[in-house]
């Protein structure tokens, strides 16, 4: 069961702003975009204002037990127990969260407690993968993402809106020069993606205008507004496909690695003996 919840910005005025907030956990860059990838997976979709600050920039957040009224009133994390809360209500039938983080301790800590209070299971299958080889397993996919926003020594405002095919080269070769994190683990760029093997439409990113924010070309900062989006047929994709022709299916295109690392499975072997 899968549902699609996002937190947006609530920054007004000027573009720059509405589309950036200055966050630890969320990535607002795209969102305008968010409701045609829920369309695209054929999912609902939640959302929330976000009202909080970066309050508590500890390296814990509460306890892992997570009482319900635990946390820290007026930080952001508190937008995503709300937001969640919101769909537990609306489909109690939902029991996990999956977490994309891959080195960030400080969103996963925080999404662990958030599921801790609202009695959910946190998933982070992602956590602490090799980023080269999650970067490959992600292409040979077929996941179709391109960069929206760019923040990190060597990328530029021409690299918004290419693929992570296209641009993966590139971050080989900026994380030789520079240690650039190939997943963006360090802020160094984000996406948005158009397709999937999960996605029923492909999204067509109609419309865009590009935002400068530091032209420095040592340190470029710059994202793209999604100022319009549409969705388009996929002739991959059986139009009445069921969900249980599409599990199979997907399988074999992405790669499932295994439970244990080496290191792992070589000690798990060892306590074995």
């Amino acid at each position: 069961m899968a549902r699609s919840p996002r937190l947006r910005s609530s920054r007004s005025g000027r573009r720059v702003l509405a589309d950036e907030l200055d966050s630890y956990m969320y990535q607002t860059v795209g969102h305008s975009g968010l409701a045609s990838i829920a369309q695209a997976l054929e999912l609902p979709i939640f959302f929330r204002t976000i009202t909080g600050t970066a309050l508590n920039l500890s390296g814990e957040y509460g306890s892992r037990k997570g009482g319900p009224k635990e946390g820290t009133r007026g930080d952001e994390t508190e937008d995503l127990y709300e937001l969640l809360k919101t769909v537990k209500d609306a489909m109690p039938e939902v029991e996990a969260v999956a977490c994309g983080a891959i080195l960030s301790n400080y969103q996963r800590v925080r999404v662990e407690h958030i599921c801790s209070r609202l009695g959910l299971t946190p998933i982070a299958y992602l956590w602490e993968r090799n980023q080269e080889e999650l970067l490959d397993e992600m292409i040979a996919a077929g996941m179709e993402s391109v960069l929206v926003k760019v923040a990190g020594a060597g990328l530029e405002v021409a690299h918004l809106g290419q693929t992570l095919q296209q641009m993966q080269p590139v971050f080989h070769r900026l994380n030789s020069r520079y240690q650039l994190h190939v997943c963006g683990e360090g802020g160094e760029y984000e996406t948005f993606t158009l397709d999937s093997p999960l996605h029923r439409q492909r999204v067509d990113l109609s419309q865009t205008t590009t935002v400068v924010t530091n032209a420095d070309p040592y340190a470029t900062v710059a994202h793209l507004h999604l100022d319009q989006c549409a969705l388009l047929p996929k002739s991959s994709t059986p139009p009445d496909e069921t969900p249980s022709c599409r599990t199979p299916r997907i399988r074999q295109l992405i790669t499932i690695p295994p439970l244990l690392d080496a290191q792992s499975q070589k000690i798990y072997k060892n306590t074995q003996e």
